[in-house]
């Protein structure tokens, strides 16, 4: 298990319902899914990925509408993504299932990798199959 100290404040990443979808896209159907929320594929579909817990990493897709969750591609956001910082790895939220943060779990948890920011309002969605504990 991989140890380290990481001190960083969580900043939620606001996808909402006001984005779109850029070419190169990879979706995976569902339903009921939460826009702008990760989720990993669980014994009975898709399901809110967390970081806290490592049956439910890795993520594999983020939700673009409510029955599609795009699993490689890009996603232009309406507004500033997180802290907009370009370059910033994106990983999913140890404290709300789904969520999306552009600073690590705190150690305890684990790291789940989703995507990557292009621009301020750019998510280039490229999910990771590795998953390291804190």
């Amino acid at each position: 298990m991989m140890k380290c100290l990481l001190i960083a404040i969580a900043l939620l990443i606001p996808l909402a319902a006001h984005g779109t979808v850029l070419t190169g896209t990879t979706a995976i159907p569902g339903t009921g899914l939460s826009v702008g929320s990760a989720y990993y594929l669980g014994t009975s579909g898709l399901a809110l990925a967390r970081a806290n817990s490592l049956s439910t990493l890795p993520a594999v897709c983020i939700a673009t509408t409510a029955t599609t969750c795009v699993a490689g591609g890009t996603f232009v956001a309406s507004g500033t993504i997180g802290n907009g910082n370009i370059g910033a790895t994106v990983y999913v939220s140890s404290t709300t299932a789904g969520a999306l943060v552009t600073t690590p779990p705190s150690a305890g948890n684990y790291l789940s990798a989703i995507g990557t920011l292009t621009a301020p309002n750019v998510l280039s969605i490229s999910p990771s199959t590795y998953v390291f504990g804190l």
